[in-house]
């Protein structure tokens, strides 16, 4: 009967778990910040999922969480996972609500939920019943990147950085160097808190290469990365993507971009109009390899990440494009440390148990 009862509870906290973070993917999906009304529609989600399992032939039961509080008794919390972090730590911290992407259950037997697991025979040894729990997590990940309405570019860039690189940006492991003002979108030197990243140049291990990528396209011109820079992937180069939509897939989650030779200077003006401004590019895992050189090259995108672009240099022997990370919709990048991570894509999204 204990055994029963608990795979059972497996079940509805599993079940629970993924409602609850299919509920959160809403609002990441569409690149709008979590709110505390989503985390009570989770939480909403979570229980009515878990009604809908039974244990021992009864409805299961979880109780609301209304402050989100995580003691290690509550039945359902909302939270964040890093998604690069390979421990899967789960934080309801509030100071990374709007980038909550993960649900906590904790199903039970007890008194307060159902009552304890029945005993029949053993009773006659003194044993009235048993306690029971059973927890699970689920988090949501956003794939990939779609035109709203299908009619305006997708402000994907098309120049890509390794994972490692971004991490330690992240991180704040890099350098600080320039200052982002919100209020009138303009840069200066000196730090603001938030460490920076060079986009390019960063050495891909692909001879000819140099972080510029197809996008859409057969063969990129200056003329089309210039076009891609200043508006988008346009729904013309979005439709040659399945579905119109640019995302990772859902069993690997990555997606491989052929590489565009060199990088030239002619796309510095484009560059330079949007300094300030925040856009979405890849990033690649390094470990899959580069392919060939030059045209050949091909880079395994694993995630999409927010940045804004901070400043650029093609002259001379110094040439440099420099980024931090930016939070899309809204005019102020995010402090360091933070959870720089997926929100803000739009497209399907991965929903997945991460124990």
């Amino acid at each position: 009967m204990i055994v029963t009862a608990r795979g059972q509870l497996r079940t509805v906290a599993d079940a629970a778990a993924l409602a609850g973070a299919n509920r959160l993917a809403l609002p990441l999906a569409a690149g709008v910040p979590i709110a505390a009304g989503d985390v009570t529609a989770a939480q909403t989600a979570a229980i009515g999922a878990a009604g809908d399992n039974k244990v021992l032939q009864v409805a299961s039961t979880l109780l609301l969480n209304p402050y989100n509080t995580d003691t290690g008794t509550e039945d359902v919390v909302v939270g964040y996972i890093n998604p690069n972090d390979p421990s899967r730590t789960f934080t309801n911290n509030a100071t990374y609500l709007p980038y909550f992407n993960a649900v906590l259950v904790r199903a039970r037997r007890d008194p307060a939920h159902n009552g304890v697991i029945p005993a029949f025979f053993s009773r006659i040894l003194g044993f009235q019943g048993a306690l029971a729990v059973q927890s699970s997590t689920a988090m949501t990940q956003p794939l990939g990147l779609a035109s709203l309405n299908g009619t305006i570019g997708v402000n994907l860039l098309p120049i890509i950085l390794d994972l490692t690189t971004y991490n330690a940006m992240v991180a704040g492991t890099t350098t600080d160097q320039y200052t982002y003002n919100a209020s009138t979108n303009t840069v200066t030197s000196g730090p603001d808190g938030i460490t920076e990243s060079m986009l390019f140049p960063v050495g891909t291990g692909s001879p000819g290469n140099w972080s510029t990528i197809k996008v859409g396209v057969n063969n990129n011109s200056t003329a089309i990365l210039n076009s891609q820079i200043l508006n988008g992937i346009t729904p013309a180069e979005m439709s040659t993507f399945p579905g119109g939509m640019i995302q990772l897939n859902p069993s690997t989650g990555t997606l491989v971009f052929s590489g565009n030779p060199g990088i030239s200077a002619g796309i510095k003006s484009s560059l330079d109009q949007i300094i300030g401004n925040p856009a979405i590019i890849p990033i690649y895992d390094p470990s899959y390899g580069t392919g060939g050189g030059g045209s050949n090259a091909t880079y395994t995108v694993v995630k999409f990440a927010q940045v804004r672009l901070l400043a650029t240099n093609f002259e001379g022997g110094n040439k440099y494009v420099i980024i931090q990370p930016a939070v899309a919709g809204s005019p102020s990048p995010f402090g360091t440390p933070s959870p720089a991570e997926d929100w803000f894509s739009t497209g399907d999204t991965r929903v997945f148990l991460t124990n």
